[in-house]
Parts: structure tokens; C-alpha cells; sequence
């Protein structure tokens, strides 16, 4: 007999998440808690933008992540989401305009918060994110090394 492994994908548009993200961050959490409990605790949570990509995002508490689609590139490391007022529209300003630039090739330099282009940083590379060469080499490319584990 086969087994079928399938990973459960709750897909929200770009327009669903803004509204989500305008609510109460506490109740937003516990019901994406409630409903990843409710289908496995695997199930992955997508963003859909209006051009069509998709990204791998998490809620925790007031903090936002984004990877891409397959979640080997962290985009936004635990944003935090304020909870009301012009700095919330500016945050969801700040989220897809990031991911926007993801998509035409540029990433956001996890040491300075510098637009750095992929190809420049694709060997800057650590657990901690992408980073630009001056961050990686005043700091970053020593702890690379401590996370490695060949």
C-alpha cells in the first residue's frame, strides 16, 4: 500500500493578511495557532501577493517572518508589528515592499537593514539571514563559521 505525504498549506492574499494584520495581533495568533493545531502541526502558513508569488510567513506574538516559497531564504527576520496607527501602515508598507524587491532580485542586508542585490550576497549567508559584504566581514562571517557543523 502507498502513503501519501501531503504538506497543508493555508494560502491568505495579500489583501487578507493586510486586514488580518490591522486586527488584534494576540487573536490573530491564537486563531493561526488554533487552525495549524486544528490540521497539523506542519501545515505551512502562504502569502500570496496580487503579482502572484507566494512566501512562507509566521506570526508569533507581534512579530512577523517571511521566506520564500520553499523557506530557504529568510526575507524578514521577526518584524515587529506595531499594533495600530500610521507606524502599522507603514510596517505592511515595509513587509511588501521587501517582498516586491525579493522577487526583482534584492534581499535586505540582516546586519545594517541596507537593499543588497541576491547575487552580491548569495555566499553571505548564515542561520541569521542574507548580509551585505561589510557586515559579513566585520562580523557576521565568524559566527557563520561557529554554526557550521562539517
Amino acid at each position: 500500500m502507498t502513503e501519501y505525504l501531503y504538506d497543508l498549506g493555508l494560502i491568505f492574499t495579500q489583501n487578507k493578511l493586510e486586514k488580518l494584520l490591522s486586527n488584534n495581533l494576540s487573536e490573530l495568533d491564537l486563531k493561526l495557532s488554533c487552525i495549524k493545531k486544528l490540521y497539523s502541526n506542519q501545515s505551512t502558513l502562504y502569502l500570496r501577493t496580487t503579482l502572484q508569488d507566494l512566501f512562507m510567513f509566521q506570526i508569533n506574538k507581534d512579530k512577523i517572518s517571511v521566506w520564500n516559497y520553499s523557506g530557504g531564504i529568510l526575507i524578514i527576520n521577526s518584524l515587529k508589528i506595531p499594533n495600530n496607527g500610521w507606524t502599522l501602515n507603514y510596517t505592511i508598507e515595509y513587509i511588501f515592499k521587501a517582498l516586491d524587491n525579493f522577487t526583482n532580485g534584492w534581499l535586505v542586508c540582516s546586519g545594517c537593514s541596507r537593499a543588497i542585490r541576491y547575487e552580491d550576497a548569495k555566499n553571505n549567508v548564515s542561520q541569521s539571514g542574507f548580509f551585505c559584504d561589510g557586515c559579513w566581514n566585520e562580523k557576521y562571517k565568524s559566527l557563520a563559521k561557529k554554526e557550521r557543523y562539517d
